[in-house]
């Protein structure tokens, strides 16, 4: 178990040990595949372990540094069916899952994977789970131990089909595999709710974050930056951005805010909702409102969150309830605050209130003006915040709870959240004044 401090024994057991990250939708620098790989198999090769990626046949001739090994592997990712209107038939289905278990077993074959070896899948969807029972299914006995862990909701999680029902593939895991396949989750209240669900032991795997906590801004900058990161989705709040930005344009004591807004397509492209959307922001670009049309990479993208005071996380409660947000993680534990709706995962990361928590757009502007208006304290707040989550969150802690779990009878200790349902700065400098 991970000390109080942060500390591990993962190095002491990594040398000479293979970690083989299986991600087929590992295929250009853009989101969450490439930085959350990336972030991992540095790690890993830093503490002497040695990484095999198995990415995308189309993945970029990008170097991880020494000791991690590309791969060039797999002719699909998760968002096909999205794109190219990929064949949903059962058949197809079972075909494809039959193809992957051979090309996974011929592949750790060729790493020289042993039942000592990490293999991790770290963002699963209902067909890798299909596609990983398949592989235990073929392969029976000789089949290798498997981490899975997701970020996804069953509600919501990409992948399903009605011929293979997911809780039906979890039940065939666990009892094929059982020791051998081990469940995780991206946050604390994910792997609470997927435990019920599925009546299975899923453990938290908090994401890491990537450097340490970025320093705060002077309090003496004349200006706010608050930033919408990541592609244009629906559900992360795109489209309530024209009405919030043009509302706290109109406020007098909102004249520090500005806005930078990435508003790239996701892998699937313009929805109507979102050029709906565009089109109402386009008119505010100027002085006050930045617009990023281009995807960033990941170099760019750490420079606008170094750069930015807060972000917009205005999510969807429904879809982000209790799934996690690798933006919302980067944004608390690099101390920014965080603008975002009730009852949701950014909501639950402010447990020490360094951020604006509401469920409509006059509620969120009154929550800014409150942010202009009380600055210094929220800048305390999100500090606190950031020193809390930090000790939780190195890759390092993140590899050891996948090391150490197969000789865990109990849940390792993870960061704990909290359940917010509205925050305003004024309320903090009330608290402080009355202390």
């Amino acid at each position: 178990m991970c000390s109080e401090d942060g500390a591990s024994n993962v190095a002491e057991s990594a040398v000479m040990r293979n970690l083989i990250i299986v991600d087929p939708s590992l295929k250009d620098h853009r989101g969450h595949h490439f930085e959350l790989s990336q972030l991992i198999a540095t790690e890993a090769a830093r503490l002497g372990m040695s990484v095999h990626l198995l990415a995308n046949v189309d993945f970029l001739d990008v170097s991880f540094g020494p000791n991690v090994t590309i791969h060039k592997l797999f002719d699909f990712t998760m968002y096909d069916r999205y794109v190219g209107g990929a064949d949903r038939s059962e058949e197809s289905a079972g075909e494809a899952s039959e193809v992957f278990a051979d090309m996974l077993d011929d592949a750790l074959s060729q790493c020289g994977a042993t039942v000592e070896d990490i293999i991790l899948c770290h963002t699963t969807d209902a067909a890798m789970f299909r596609n990983m029972l398949a592989y235990h299914q073929k392969f029976g006995a000789e089949a290798l131990p498997l981490h899975l862990a997701t970020p996804y909701d069953e509600r919501v999680m990409p992948g399903k089909m009605a011929d293979f029902p997911l809780g039906q593939t979890i039940a065939e895991l666990k009892r094929i595999a059982s020791g051998k396949v081990f469940f995780w989750a991206e946050t604390t209240p994910l792997a609470n709710h997927l435990s019920a669900l599925w009546n299975a032991r899923v453990e938290p795997l908090i994401l890491p974050i990537k450097s340490a906590t970025a320093p705060l801004k002077n309090p003496s900058s004349p200006t706010i930056e608050l930033s919408y990161l990541g592609a244009a989705r629906e559900e992360k709040g795109f489209t309530l951005l024209p009405d919030l930005i043009a509302g706290v344009l109109d406020e007098p004591a909102c004249e520090p805010i500005r806005f930078f807004v990435q508003c790239s397509p996701q892998i699937i492209g313009y929805l109507p909702p979102i050029k709906a959307a565009l089109a109402r922001l386009e008119p505010l670009e100027g002085d006050r409102v930045a617009l990023q049309r281009e995807p960033m990479a990941s170099d760019v993208y750490a420079r606008v969150l170094e750069q930015s005071d807060g972000l917009l996380l205005l999510y969807d409660a429904a879809n982000y309830r209790v799934r996690g947000s690798g933006i919302a993680w980067d944004g608390v534990t690099s101390g920014k605050v965080l603008v975002t709706r009730s009852d949701t995962f950014p909501a639950s990361l402010l447990v020490h209130g360094g951020g604006v928590v509401a469920d409509d757009i006059d509620g969120w502007i009154k929550g800014v003006v409150d942010l202009c208006r009380n600055w210094e304290t929220q800048q305390a707040a999100v500090k606190a915040q950031a020193e809390f989550f930090a000790k939780w969150a190195s890759a390092e802690r993140y590899l050891e709870r996948i090391a150490t779990r197969p000789n865990r009878e109990v849940n390792a200790l993870c960061a704990p959240f909290a359940l917010i349902r509205s925050t305003r700065p004024a309320l903090l400098r009330q608290l402080g004044e009355a202390v």
